[in-house]
């Protein structure tokens, strides 16, 4: 006769009634829906206010010559204490890319005035990053001009000629030079420290004469070319822009309204297949007197707000 287990699988499998099961299934669930949130919890992102640099940039741009677009000191010194105000990285970069978006939108629309202003702005951005670590100007005028002529009798006295230049042909040539560019370069430096509203268009003279006159000033500029060029001056041919807007707008009628980009691109006799740069008619229909002095067109913005000009 054969022996009987003492042990029943059913009841060995799992002792658990139907109730009992349903119960610590939904204390799971419970469970489960509490600590989801607390497990998906993140620190909240913190939003960045730029409300006060802001009202501190169109202060600025507002404020603005609309002739040349200068923006005063203490209009920049404003938007620099602002930028220096925003706590952390990722502020200070929202403003420069404030500032870089609106600058954008200027140059595609040729509006130097605003162009400018806002250029201006962006660079008070970079003093208000931690100032400059170069040596500032002494405060007195007689040391700052003694260090002027310092600076640049060294200058001077470090330049050295070239492997292959004859040093005698070139000295005589730099006397020649000094000669005929004396008189063009003392009406440069009159022309630039005239007052702007009344001083005229800018006089014609080469790359040389400008950086002498930045130098004699205090200001930045390169002297000469460097050693893969002989310099910047422009030896081509000299054109009127005056009469390439003319012909642009030659075959139009009175009241026609042409774009700065428009007159670019229209070729004339004058430029030939030549183009003139944008940059130059926007100085000459927008001269920074204020004032045109083509009698046939009037200088004007369109629906858009790009720059351009009537035809009278």
């Amino acid at each position: 006769m054969a022996r009987r287990s003492n042990s029943t699988p059913a009841e060995s499998s799992d002792s658990t009634t139907p109730e009992e099961a349903a119960v610590t299934a939904d204390a799971a669930t419970e469970a489960t829906t509490e600590a989801a949130p607390a497990a998906a919890e993140k620190p909240a992102e913190v939003k960045i206010d730029l409300t006060a640099y802001t009202a501190a940039v169109d202060a600025a741009y507002n404020g603005r010559d609309e002739s040349t677009g200068v923006v005063g000191d203490e209009l920049l010194e404003a938007v620099t204490k602002a930028y220096r105000d925003l706590d952390g990285v990722k502020p200070k970069n929202a403003a420069k890319a404030l500032v870089g978006e609106r600058l954008k939108d200027a140059v595609n629309q040729l509006d130097i005035s605003s162009g400018r202003a806002y250029m201006l702005i962006g660079e008070a951005n970079t003093a208000g990053a931690g100032g400059s670590k170069g040596e500032k100007a002494p405060a007195d005028p007689a040391e700052a001009y003694v260090q002027r002529l310092v600076t640049l009798a060294l200058a001077q006295s470090l330049v050295t000629a070239p492997e292959g230049v004859d040093v005698a042909a070139a000295t005589d040539k730099a006397n020649s030079t000094l000669a005929e560019l004396a008189t063009p370069a003392q009406e440069y430096l009159t022309w630039t420290n005239a007052d702007e509203a009344t001083r005229g268009d800018e006089p014609e003279v080469n790359s040389t004469v400008k950086a002498a006159v930045k130098l004699a000033t205090g200001k930045t500029a390169k002297a000469g070319g460097g050693s893969r060029s002989g310099g910047s001056s422009f030896d081509g041919p000299r054109r009127d822009i005056g009469k390439h807007i003319a012909e642009a707008f030659e075959s139009h009628n009175s009241g026609d309204f042409l774009t700065i980009a428009e007159i670019t691109n229209f070729k004339s006799t004058e430029y030939g297949d030549s183009k003139p740069s944008a940059g130059a008619i926007s100085a000459r229909l927008f001269p920074s007197t204020g004032k045109c002095s083509l009698d046939f067109v009037t200088p004007n913005t369109n629906e858009k707000g790009n720059r351009g000009a009537v035809k009278n």
